[in-house]
């Protein structure tokens, strides 16, 4: 059986280490396939813009297109739904939609009051089959790492670790997995804060080996605190509900998403502009997936495609998303790719290293027959030819090209080549440009 989380990790590996760069914390790479978790997911109508684009406008006054942001991925503007979108939600997905189907958010009451130095907070979850039947029996489940969080007095959170877990379903009634249960010591005497403490598989969805709508599962947890010479107080079981209060709580009675594994992806790191692949198995021929790439600190998205592997192909099957922003273009750095299934679900969220090319070609054309070189990066090149540079976030200086009896209408671009403005094209991989005259 292919491995649930993917070789040589679990889906969240770097779930809390991702989280932590909001505080400008490093985030640390491990080696192979480093997957962590999604902050600020945005699963919405987006699709990639077409491969070209430009602007239109006087010859001495082209319409400058959005400048590029420093050390950003850059925003971009989502193009209007279309093929390349994601995938239309079917009517036999979870019947609560949210932006995070079938994963786990459990809001339960805070403990309250002092708590000691050396105190044992604990936390477990269970789950159970609704409307069991003995057809379910040796199906199986797979969670994802999980977090119990409980605000604290004195600032951050105090957090227990679920490694992931998955379980053959055995009967009716309530189940644990062995790792179900997982404590933690409070290192210095402190007292719980306001607010809710909270069982989240940050946003990554439990996996089933069924399709939508043939297993329900509920989910529940609770708490435990072991003061060192005060006893213990337990807390009450969440109560699983089929209502959805985001971004608070989602359903934890739900629909699991039909298994997929991730066999490999592109190992990092990975050529800006070219396509970012991930191999997967499973629940997977003739169905559809929408893969992005956002920043893992702001949670922008710089791409999105969709993908459909046909009914009878190689297994496993291989999607893929661009390397490049919707206005062309992406700086160097770490991203997050994700993976959804048709209803939305996240999958996987993989860490990715993304460095430019040793070089990029640059091609010049013009619609005029009568034109001069173009002016590029302080050299003349006579429109059909290319020029070799390397990449960079720093833009390079153009000049359209002087085509006498010709007015410049405009231009496109393709590949990863960005017009910042009338006069600069930022290159971050190799693309050709085309001036238009009339």
């Amino acid at each position: 059986m292919v491995s649930h989380y993917g070789p040589g990790s679990d889906r969240t590996e770097l779930t809390r280490r991702s989280r932590l760069s909001r505080f400008n914390l490093a985030i640390a790479l491990g080696s192979g396939v480093s997957v962590v978790v999604a902050l600020g997911l945005f699963f919405g109508t987006l699709g990639p813009f077409p491969s070209t684009q430009g602007g239109s406008g006087a010859a001495t006054s082209p319409p400058p297109t959005p400048t590029p942001p420093p050390n950003s991925s850059g925003p971009g503007t989502p193009p209007p739904p279309g093929p390349t979108g994601p995938p239309a939600r079917p009517s036999w997905c979870n019947s609560v939609s949210t932006p995070t189907p079938s994963a786990l958010l459990i809001p339960v009451p805070n403990p309250s009051g002092f708590v000691a130095g050396g105190a044992q907070v604990s936390a477990t979850y269970a789950y159970a089959i609704v409307n069991y039947s003995a057809s379910d029996a040796g199906a199986s489940l797979s969670f994802p790492s999980l977090f119990a969080t409980f605000p604290m007095s004195s600032g951050g959170p105090l957090t227990i670790y679920f490694p992931p877990a998955a379980q053959n379903i055995s009967g009716p009634g309530w189940w644990s997995p062995p790792s179900a249960s997982q404590s933690v010591g409070v290192p210095a005497t402190d007292s719980f804060g306001s607010g809710s403490a909270l069982l989240s598989s940050e946003k990554l969805a439990v996996l089933g080996s069924s399709e939508y709508g043939n297993l329900t599962v509920e989910v529940r947890w609770h708490w435990a605190v072991y003061q060192p010479d005060a006893g213990g107080t337990v807390g009450g079981w969440s109560q699983p509900t089929s209502s959805a209060y985001w971004p608070a709580a989602v359903p934890s009675i739900f629909f699991p998403a039909p298994y997929v594994g991730l066999v490999r992806t592109t190992p990092n790191p990975a050529l800006i502009g070219s396509e970012y692949s991930m191999w997967i198995s499973g629940y997977v021929p003739g169905r559809s997936f929408f893969l992005e790439v956002e920043d893992p600190v702001t949670g922008q998205v710089s791409q999105a495609q969709a993908a459909s592997p046909p009914e009878t192909g190689p297994t496993p099957a291989e999607v893929q998303v661009l390397l490049l922003n919707y206005d062309s273009y992406l700086y160097p750095g770490t991203y997050l790719a994700h993976l959804h299934d048709a209803c939305g679900a996240l999958l996987y969220s993989v860490s990715v290293q993304t460095v430019y090319a040793a070089s990029a070609t640059v091609g010049f054309s013009a619609s005029a027959s009568s034109c001069g070189p173009v002016e590029f990066n302080h050299s003349a090149y006579a429109p059909g030819k290319s020029a070799t540079v390397r990449p960079s976030e720093t833009p390079f200086a153009f000049s359209a090209p002087s085509c006498p009896g010709f007015s410049l209408v405009g231009w496109t671009t393709s590949g990863g080549l960005h017009i910042v403005d009338s006069s600069h094209l930022l290159v971050s991989s190799s693309g050709s440009m085309s001036f238009r005259y009339q």
